[in-house]
């Protein structure tokens, strides 16, 4: 057994037994309640309760490989008594939370089914609220312990003590809020989640005195509490010594199982696919997994280069852990992430609250007067404020699937980046990593290919022509001697109007299709400046040659177009 302190390397395997920590601190009921591994798949069929949620099979389909999503379907995942039949290929609906009526569960209840006659009853105990407002107002991040013997303590259940993030090295908690461990300052937690904590605060830095940030106990309810809490949340993580992940379904397996069944249920874990953990993971110094029976760096479950390349079902489990730790090792230090990083990691994540989105990444892409700024906006703003305090994005930003904000000189930006779970995903494009297009009140100003439609019946006096956009509906686009057929992304219906059609490469499809932009607009001519083409966010095109190409064709209305430029400014509105 090694025991830990603040200067061990994460690089070393090591393991924290629970009955080292529980040593610290009794508790009034088990710690956990082991779960058998399933060490023969074969010989165990799946029944109802025991199936992959469809959202989770979605997501295993599109970020693994065939041979670890077949070693999912075989091996199944924990039996935690649920049922999906609420579910849907795009969310799990167990895993969203009705904020107005949860309630924390204790220590026992993280595994135990509730009606459980055994289950603790023990009381909640909460901080001073006093003491975390006074610490916020100040600046500075409040951290929880337990008092010292003789120390006084408020009465009413506020039975902890406060310190600074500044007094010494602390230990911070990520967790989803289905396990359990969701509160807010003047609720509390069940003295046995807390007691549970603090030993392992205490156990990981034994100098400590058992210090902790936990939201459930560090973000008040009141606004302005809660709106600096919120600003200081990033810098919570990236200030402590450890950051803890705790999700019931890694906390089932045992740091002993193989890597395959480790990865797998890290990679299943709600943890992995909720909106608030990613700044979590993202901005940890040293993250830890707890497990059954002990404590594992993230980067002890990462098999080698040599078995990656040896295992295709361990490649296909690993990869998006992987991701997500290049990414840390990114956004970790004084250099922020890209506002393209971000939008990809968001894809597959879900929240129970919309509102959270830009609170929870704002301290990815932005210090923290930066952060201050944006979170001052109203919730509605939020999204505005922060693309154009990022200043520059991918001109493929355009392309994203889902809802746009739509309004004045945002009509291209996106209303989420959480596409997948909010049941938007249409197809279209990840943003690139070349971030050239400039945000501005007025628009998104970049360059583009920009095609100028011709003639064709349904020109209106603004030289725009009007599409149904029903379903199965294309038109052809005439350019020289090639004729290209041009329709919506699937899914998105209703009338457009376009007189320009813009593309990101050089030339127009071959044999495959390409995503381009219907747009409405004129060309604005300024004495001394370069022409720009203002226009308004219309629709996303799929343009793709046209089979009788070259050809002519009586039975179809072609709509003829000439290529303005290879390179023109455009602003996107």
């Amino acid at each position: 057994m090694q025991f830990l302190n603040p200067d061990l390397d994460e690089s070393l395997n090591f393991t924290l037994p629970w009955d080292f920590v529980l040593a610290f601190y009794p508790l009034s009921s088990p710690n956990h309640v082991p779960v058998p591994d399933r060490h023969d798949p074969a010989s165990h069929s799946l029944d109802e309760e025991e199936e992959w949620c469809p959202s989770t099979v979605r997501y295993l389909i599109k970020r693994s490989n065939v041979s670890a999503l077949r070693h999912a379907l075989r091996r199944g995942p924990r039996n935690r008594g649920e049922r999906h039949d609420q579910c849907t290929p795009y969310a799990c609906a167990l895993q969203s939370v009705d904020v107005d009526n949860y309630a924390p569960k204790h220590a026992d209840g993280i595994l135990r089914k509730p009606d459980d006659e055994d289950a603790c009853d023990c009381p909640y105990i909460k901080p001073p609220l006093a003491a975390v407002a006074a610490a916020l107002a100040a600046g500075a991040i409040p951290v929880i312990r337990l008092p010292h013997d003789g120390e006084t303590t408020t009465a009413g259940g506020e039975r902890l003590a406060v310190a600074r993030s500044a007094d010494g090295p602390y230990v911070a908690l990520s967790h989803v809020w289905t396990d359990g461990l969701g509160s807010a300052t003047e609720i509390g937690l069940p003295a046995c989640q807390i007691w549970k904590l603090a030993a392992l605060a205490q156990a990981l830095l034994p100098s400590s005195s058992g210090r902790f940030w936990l939201d459930a106990l560090c973000v008040p309810r009141q606004p302005a509490a809660r709106q600096q809490a919120l600003r200081l949340m990033g810098q919570a993580y990236r200030d402590a010594e450890f950051v803890v992940v705790r999700d019931a379904s890694i906390e089932a397996c045992s740091q002993d199982a193989s890597s395959e069944e480790i990865l797998l249920r890290v990679l299943a874990a709600p943890w992995m696919r909720r909106l608030w953990t990613l700044q979590e993971a993202l901005l940890a110094r040293r993250p830890l997994f707890v497990m059954r029976d002990g404590v594992v760096p993230l980067g002890d479950i990462l098999p080698g280069e040599e078995q990656l390349l040896a295992d295709p079902v361990l490649a296909g489990l690993a990869g998006e852990v992987h991701r997500l730790t290049k990414l840390r090792m990114r956004g970790g230090g004084n250099s922020s992430l890209t506002i393209a990083d971000v939008a990809r990691a968001l894809r597959w994540r879900a929240t129970s609250r919309a509102s959270d989105e830009i609170p929870a990444v704002v301290s990815l892409l932005l210090d923290e007067e930066g952060a201050r700024r944006v979170l001052d906006a109203p919730v509605e703003g939020r999204m505005e404020r922060l693309l154009l305090a990022v200043g520059k994005v991918p001109k493929s930003v355009v392309f994203l699937s889902g809802p746009k904000l739509g309004t004045e000189g945002f009509g291209w930006a996106p209303k989420t980046f959480m596409t997948v779970a909010t049941g938007q995903e249409r197809g279209g494009r990840d943003m690139n990593t070349s971030a050239s297009a400039l945000v501005t009140p007025e628009g998104l100003v970049d360059y583009f290919w920009v095609y100028r439609l011709e003639g064709g019946a349904g020109v209106d006096e603004d030289g725009a022509r009007e599409f149904t956009g029903a379903e199965g509906e294309h038109w052809v686009m005439r350019c020289g001697d090639e004729s290209f057929a041009v329709s919506r992304t699937h899914m998105e219906t209703g009338k457009y109007r376009c007189n320009f059609v813009l593309c990101t490469g050089p030339n127009l499809p071959g044999d495959e299709q390409q995503l381009c932009l219907g747009v409405c607009g004129s060309i604005h001519q300024t004495a001394g400046e370069e022409d720009t083409l203002s226009c308004v966010y219309g629709t996303r095109l799929v343009i793709r040659k046209s089979p009788r190409s070259g050809a002519n064709n009586d039975d179809e209305e072609e709509v003829h177009s000439e290529l303005l430029a290879e390179m023109h400014k455009v602003c996107i509105s």
